[in-house]
């Protein structure tokens, strides 16, 4: 009776950053994501920066976050390979 859930398919170069506790409505969250997507990540975190909307601080934070998590996981010099900590 219920619908499959869609996914969202993402290209090599692409990421998502889910935040589950971000309080604030629907609709301020937008406006920020809209500045943002499809940018680069660095080009992303200046333009968050410097976003006159109090919500855009609380983005650039997940973002910066999530960023450095997947530069722990896969670093510059090795692309397309996880990287193994120990190996």
């Amino acid at each position: 009776m219920s619908q499959t859930k869609k996914v969202r398919r993402q290209s090599g170069v692409e990421a998502m950053c889910k935040v589950r506790t971000l309080r604030t409505s629907a609709r301020k969250l937008n406006l920020v994501a809209q500045s943002i997507r499809g940018l680069p990540v660095q080009r992303a975190l200046n333009e968050l920066e410097f976003s006159p909307r109090r919500i855009a601080i609380d983005v650039r934070k997940a973002l910066y976050w999530d960023h450095d998590a997947s530069r722990a996981r896969n670093p510059p010099g090795v692309p397309g390979e996880p990287w193994r900590h120990g190996l």
